[in-house]
């Protein structure tokens, strides 16, 4: 039995949010900053899993037109599968887009507070 990529996006949500907050107090991050990176980057990746669970028939729509452009067979059945695997790719590749953002954005331009004294 598979499990739904809706029932699996907050581990990985939390998973990512882990990750930049470790690296953030790892690298002495003021604590505003730290929170807004971790709380941003993991809102951005449940919104994917959420954006990809509501455009679930447009994204399988669109796979299936990829596959029958690259294979040249048409697609009769859609499988249990590739049913659940789409919005879970698509979830999982946002977040790693939200992460890799973090990552460049936070060492070449950081993010600016303003003080609230």
């Amino acid at each position: 039995m598979y499990l739904h990529p809706l029932l699996v996006s907050p581990l990985v949500t939390f998973l990512v949010m882990g990750i930049v907050y470790t690296d953030t107090k790892r690298r002495a991050l003021e604590l505003r900053t730290r929170l807004l990176w971790t709380i941003g980057v993991g809102l951005v990746s449940l919104g994917g899993f959420l954006g990809a669970f509501v455009f679930d028939s447009v994204l399988s729509r669109a796979y299936f037109r990829a596959y029958v452009l690259i294979l040249g067979r048409p697609v009769v059945v859609q499988s249990p599968r590739e049913f659940l695997l789409i919005p879970f790719m698509v979830g999982t590749t946002v977040s790693a887009i939200a992460v890799l953002v973090y990552g460049i954005r936070s060492r070449f331009a950081p993010l600016k507070t303003r003080s609230l004294a």
